[in-house]
Formats: C-alpha cells, sequence, structure tokens
C-alpha cells in the first residue's frame, strides 16, 4: 500500500502532518491529482480549532488546492494526465430542490472537501472529472494553481449583486475575497471602493485595481460614500466583515435600490431596521460557495484579469501549517493569502 503525508485534524487538537493511504482511481470518472499547491482560509482556522459550525471530523484538511494530473478513471475525457488543474471542491446530489432548480451551491446534502469531507491539504487528492478544471497555458505557475477557488467566491458574489457596467461597488473588508470580488467587479466595467481598518491591506487593494480605498480609522464610509457618490450612495454594497454593525453599515451606504451581499457565517443576531430595507427598497442576498464558475476564474487567470500572484504574501511548506496558522493568527495586519506548497 503506498502511503502519502496530509493535513489532518479530530477536532480540537489542531492540525497534524500524518502518514495516510495514497487514494486511489475508485470510479470511471475519478481524477488523481497529485497537490502542488493549496490556499489556507479563515475558515481553515476554524475548522483546525474545532469550532466550525458545519465540519465534520476526523477530516483532510483544504478547500483550496490545485496540482497536476497523475491518473484518470476509463471515462474521464476531459482531463489527461500531465494537465494542470484546479478544484471546485462543491458537491452537491443533484436531486433536491435546490439543485433541480440549479442552485447546486445550496444543496440540501451539499459536501465541500476539506470541510464536509476530506480534502486537498495532502500530497495526492481524489476528484470528480466534472469538479476538474484545466489550465491550458502550459507555463501557468504550479504554485499558484491552489488560488482560483477564493476567486470563485469573489465571481459568486458579482453573480449574486448582478454586477455591471459603470455600477458603483463599495466593499467592505479588503481580505482576500473582498480583493478577488473587487477584480471580479472590475473586470465587469464597476467602479470599486475598499475599506478596511489595515493599511497594507488597502495598498495591496489599491495595487490589484480598486477605485477608492478608505481607512475605517480615519474617514467614516458612510460619510465617505454619500459624498463620493453624491448623497445618492453606491449601486452594491458587499459585506466581507460580517461583525455586528458592517450589515447595518452596508445598508446606510446602499443607494435607493440597491443591493447588499452579505457572505457572513457569524451566527450571531444582528439589530437591522427593517423601515430602511422598505424606504429604500434595498436588495439583500447571501451568497455562498459558487455556482458553476471555476471555467471562468481559469480564464481570468489566465488571461490576467485575476493576479493570485500579488494575493498571495507568505508561502509555507504544508509541514510547517502550524506555523502558518500562528502568522495569520499572530500578525493578521501582515498577510494577505498564505499558500501552501507540496513540492
Amino acid at each position: 500500500m503506498q502511503v502519502m503525508k496530509a493535513v489532518y485534524v479530530t477536532g480540537r487538537q489542531g492540525p497534524r502532518i500524518v502518514e495516510l493511504p495514497k487514494p486511489e482511481i475508485a470510479g470511471a470518472y475519478d481524477v488523481l491529482i497529485r497537490v502542488t499547491s493549496a490556499g489556507i482560509c479563515s475558515s481553515d482556522l476554524e475548522i483546525a480549532q474545532g469550532i466550525h459550525p458545519f465540519a465534520r471530523y476526523p477530516i483532510i484538511m483544504g478547500h483550496e488546492f490545485g496540482g497536476i494530473v497523475e491518473a484518470v478513471g476509463d471515462g474521464v475525457q476531459r482531463v489527461r494526465p500531465g494537465d494542470r488543474v484546479t478544484v471546485d471542491p462543491v458537491t452537491s446530489c443533484g436531486k433536491c430542490h435546490s439543485c433541480l432548480r440549479g442552485k447546486r451551491n445550496v444543496c440540501r446534502s451539499l459536501a465541500t472537501m476539506g470541510v464536509h469531507r476530506d480534502g486537498g491539504f495532502a500530497q495526492y487528492a481524489v476528484a470528480p472529472e466534472q469538479n476538474v478544471h484545466v489550465f491550458y497555458k502550459t507555463d501557468m505557475d504550479e504554485t499558484l494553481l491552489g488560488l482560483a477557488e477564493p476567486y470563485s467566491i469573489g465571481v459568486q458574489i458579482n453573480y449574486r449583486a448582478q454586477v455591471k457596467k459603470e455600477d458603483q461597488v463599495m466593499i467592505l473588508g479588503s481580505g482576500p475575497i473582498g480583493i478577488c470580488a473587487m477584480q471580479e467587479a472590475r473586470s465587469r466595467g464597476a467602479s470599486v471602493a475598499m475599506t478596511d481598518l489595515v493599511k497594507a491591506r488597502l495598498e495591496c487593494a489599491k495595487r490589484m485595481g480598486a477605485d477608492f480605498t478608505i481607512q475605517a480609522e480615519e474617514e467614516d464610509p458612510v460619510s465617505w460614500a454619500l459624498r463620493q457618490y453624491r448623497g445618492d450612495g453606491a449601486d452594491v454594497v458587499v459585506d466581507t466583515v460580517g461583525n455586528q454593525t458592517s450589515l447595518t453599515q452596508a445598508m446606510e451606504i446602499a443607494a435607493f435600490g440597491g443591493t447588499v451581499v452579505n457572505i457572513s457565517l457569524n451566527q450571531n443576531p444582528v439589530e437591522i431596521r427593517q423601515s430602511e430595507i422598505t424606504r429604500k427598497e434595498l436588495s439583500i442576498v447571501g451568497s455562498r460557495l459558487n455556482l458553476h464558475h471555476f471555467r471562468h476564474v481559469v480564464d481570468n487567470m489566465e488571461n490576467g484579469w485575476f493576479q493570485p500572484q500579488l494575493l498571495r504574501s507568505h508561502t509555507f511548506h504544508f509541514t510547517q501549517i502550524q506555523e502558518a496558522f500562528d502568522l495569520i493568527k499572530s500578525h493578521p495586519e501582515a498577510v494577505m493569502k498564505v499558500a501552501l506548497s507540496f513540492e
């Protein structure tokens, strides 16, 4: 039996590097991938601490990953050994009410790799062909293959808000998801303003294409928005902060007839004024995971609209996973996207 190393978590004990059986092709449409790179999400820290609301244990961590195809099942036609690929970690049943309405990202039996079933923080992983997406540029940097997934979240945010050319978009929070959403909005022809408390993140947002940046400790985002947008507010406001005040702030910033997008998994109640929703006829929408956006993400990574090389601030070998987590927790102001290498 062949073995591999993987980042494994059983509960609140934190991540461990363990040896496990190397996965094998079991079905006609399976794809075996030698993982080359992965990204650490804030939810991974919660999973490692045993406090994520949806995670199942024990589990191989990792929902942001990519690599090189090593083998494929007999029925696979679209993917070949040697291909550089990224993996959509979302799987759905195809039979429930949500799936039949075309909303597989909110399937009643949704399973995300690295959250509900074994993921990609390992030397090898198996995924179904329909979840594997090929980079056709043969010189695509192998260390960036795992950074497609956060961009799929950013695309879904824009899809839910129906962002279009000349929209005024304001994004609260300039972390990785906020910046991914910004780059997609800019690719659609929208103007984007971004807020944050951390100046380094705002500098990264500006460098990656944000039209305006607002340091929230120095200037009130609501006042800035009302002044910038001539008292009308922003057409779309995206709340990536998810604290007790950010949703209310987003509603204040939104224009009459505007859209507010919420991506928070915060389970604490938030007080909002219902009259504000009615008075402005706001659309408040949730955005979860992604709905068939990976091909779009890969295309935009290849054509340069998306720039994961600028989003990545640090790289660790996967055996240094605890050191990576410690950096994210102790110096969040210095971190954008932390990547893992599996070479």
